[in-house]
């Protein structure tokens, strides 16, 4: 299942190589033999769950490249509550960079977009987003599924560490307006 219960739904915070989501991209494989295809994609998280740290930034740019592969000539991608979803400046950077250079390594403008955005801040803000997309992946079932609680990547330790590195952003930021 996905955040909407069924199985044809997938896993938005994960690629669509990830094996949460095989049935999707067999979809998307089969319809690319019949038509040119428009993509509706969803880059947060609905029913609540979007105000909870998640990330789906390495997602997003290898849908990108399997979009390209299926001949998609266009896509929409919903990603609003700006206040509330996690990087979410870099979420929208990151699609249009990779809409149009599909072929780009993620991590490489996934640093660039830090470097510029978070200026000294920008090595532990990295650090910050790392560690959000590796707990994240960490998880058996898709974040959308699970309720709060039962979010093992968002545990004690998470909130340490991210809390540690956004005192560190701070603190190498105070002097940068």
């Amino acid at each position: 299942g996905t955040e909407w219960g069924t199985r044809t739904n997938r896993d938005t915070m994960r690629a669509l190589t990830d094996e949460h989501n095989v049935i999707p991209l067999k979809i998307l494989k089969d319809w690319s033999r019949l038509a040119r295809l428009a993509i509706w994609d969803y880059w947060i998280l609905y029913s609540g769950k979007s105000n909870l740290p998640s990330l789906n930034t390495y997602a997003i740019a290898e849908n990108m490249k399997i979009y390209k592969q299926c001949n998609v000539v266009s896509v929409f991608a919903e990603c609003e509550s700006a206040h509330i979803a996690s990087f979410h400046p870099l979420r929208l950077w990151l699609g249009a960079r990779m809409m149009n250079h599909p072929g780009l390594d993620a991590s490489a403008e996934i640093r660039r977009f830090m470097d510029a955005y978070y200026g000294p801040a920008s090595e532990f803000m990295l650090a910050c987003h790392n560690t959000l997309w590796k707990r994240g992946m960490e998880l058996k079932e898709p974040s959308g599924m699970l309720p709060v609680g039962l979010r093992a990547d968002l545990d004690d330790a998470f909130f340490v560490e991210s809390n540690r590195l956004l005192d560190q952003a701070e603190k190498a930021a105070e002097k940068d307006e």
